[in-house]
């Protein structure tokens, strides 16, 4: 009989939500002053349209009713510019871009300055997968939101947030950092749910009262700040470790190979490498026909001046063997004609080799004959 699976699926709860959450999640190589499990929503460039969802903590005496969480933050702080809660501001405790603060000059005093934010949960309307998102908005931003959440006519509070008859807020975005500016601020005419899927609507206000606003701040302490503020913090120089390639390792015969490099000696060299040879190394040994060969092939050697001349301004023509016969016993049987053709003078100099052999012949023979 088989044995019984101990094994359960645990995926199956798996929203898209947190799927596109982790397809954000930063990888913690840079402080920040959410958790690392919150995705911030960045407006982009023109027009966008966002639902701001309301407030789900208790302490209501603490952090009030609005829809929004004020928050001082610290921008640029260390090499990483990086944003941190001001301890001071929130907590109450010492603060040590604060105490920077107080004895720096008059620039550098306006940069460590806290920045009051409001942050809230918010659903991107043109990225509704997404879910919940958070979203730091400037005071500036956050004031005029508020001044059109006031109905004039029965001076009543227009409820934005409110999950089945709040309303979307549209703006539009231009410039960066500093520069950024938001125009174009309305607030719907027409009041609307969250999502007219009911069943999707309840997950997202069951994600942020599991995840209240103020338990999404990441608190650093002190000493942590201080030496990112004075440069002493390891993160930038954690990533370029992590990004750098990993050293080679050298191993023994790397090492052994390197040596022989250095120094090569003659009993190490591979078979195929070609040794120097030297110039006054006797020439190599060749077998008799070869040596035959090239006592046939050598030029005989030549007196006389025509002999001199010739070998300074003609190069010598090929010599074949019947020439080479010609030269060396004189045939009568053989045709002056058959012999090969040669420039004038060696043409001189075959009438001048015929001419002496007949001279010789003239000699032997009998006196009575001749």
């Amino acid at each position: 009989m088989a044995k019984a699976s101990k094994f359960v699926y645990r995926g199956s709860e798996r929203t898209v939500e947190s799927v596109v959450r982790k397809s954000k999640q930063a990888g913690g190589l840079y402080d920040s002053f959410l958790v690392s499990d919150a995705t911030m929503f960045k407006p982009k460039e023109g027009e966008n349209c966002v639902r701001i969802m309301p407030p789900t903590w208790e302490d209501l005496d603490k952090y009030g009713d609005g829809w929004e969480l004020g928050v001082y933050l610290h921008y640029d702080v260390g090499p990483d510019n990086g944003a941190y809660l001001c301890l001071d501001k929130m907590k109450g405790e010492s603060c040590p871009v604060c105490e920077a603060r107080r004895q720096a000059d008059e620039d550098e005093a306006d940069k460590l300055k806290p920045s009051f934010r409001s942050i809230c949960w918010v659903i991107d309307r043109d990225n509704e997968k997404a879910g919940p998102l958070i979203w730091s908005l400037p005071i500036t931003l956050f004031r005029e939101i508020n001044q059109r959440s006031v109905d004039k006519k029965t001076n009543t509070p227009i409820l934005i947030d409110d999950p089945e008859e709040g309303y979307d807020l549209v703006f539009n975005r231009a410039g960066e950092k500093v520069k950024t500016k938001y125009t174009a601020v309305e607030v719907s005419r027409d009041p609307t749910p969250l999502h007219d899927d009911e069943r999707l609507q309840q997950r997202w206000l069951d994600y942020i009262t599991e995840n209240p606003l103020p338990a999404m701040l990441n608190f650093f302490d002190a000493e942590h700040i201080e030496k990112v503020l004075f440069g002493k913090s390891g993160k930038k120089d954690a990533e370029e470790v992590e990004d750098a390639p990993l050293p080679r390792r050298s191993s023994r015969r790397a090492v052994v190979e390197e040596e022989e490099a250095e120094d090569v000696s003659p009993s190490r060299r591979s078979r195929r490498e070609p040794e120097e040879v030297e110039e006054d190394a006797p020439p190599p040994r060749r077998g008799r026909a070869a040596a035959v060969e090239e006592e046939e092939d050598a030029p005989s050697p030549r007196r006389g001046r025509a002999a001199a001349v010739e070998e300074v301004e003609d190069e010598p023509a090929p010599r074949s063997t019947r020439r080479r016969a010609l030269l060396a016993e004189p045939d009568d049987d053989v045709p002056f004609e058959e012999a090969p053709r040669a420039g004038r003078r060696g043409a001189v100099e075959q009438e001048e080799v015929v001419g002496r052999a007949k001279r010789s012949l003239e000699r032997l023979k009998p006196a009575g004959k001749r």
